[in-house]
């Protein structure tokens, strides 16, 4: 006897639910942004989101330092990559503390320009 058509719409109306509950909890979202006073107060592979102005850009044998700064705090952020970035231009960079204390460093995954 072949399953009555109401009773199938609703199991796959179901099945289609279930896959998007569980794809809504599997998701990750952006980590919140990190004011960079903060930043002197975090632990080693702390991973972090900062909204900073480029204030130099220094080119190495190996990648790309950038300082960063915010009100009165200036950082430095490295990269294995040319970033394509300008001095003075609102950034947000994604990356994780590597050394804490007064000079902390992020070593980064992105940075996005911002307006």
């Amino acid at each position: 006897m072949p399953w009555p058509e109401p009773l199938v719409i609703t199991c796959i109306g179901f099945s289609v639910l279930g896959i998007l509950c569980i794809a809504f909890l599997f998701q990750h979202p952006d980590p919140p942004v990190t004011a960079i006073e903060n930043l002197f107060e975090l632990e080693a592979n702390t991973p972090v989101t900062v909204d900073a102005t480029i204030a130099t850009i220094r080119y190495r044998f190996h990648g790309t330092t950038l300082e960063i700064e915010d009100q009165n705090h200036v950082i430095s952020a490295t990269s294995f990559e040319i970033l394509d970035v300008n001095i003075g231009q609102r950034v947000r960079i994604t990356g994780k503390i590597n050394k804490t204390g007064e000079q902390p460093k992020i070593e980064i995954k992105t940075v996005v320009p911002r307006d």
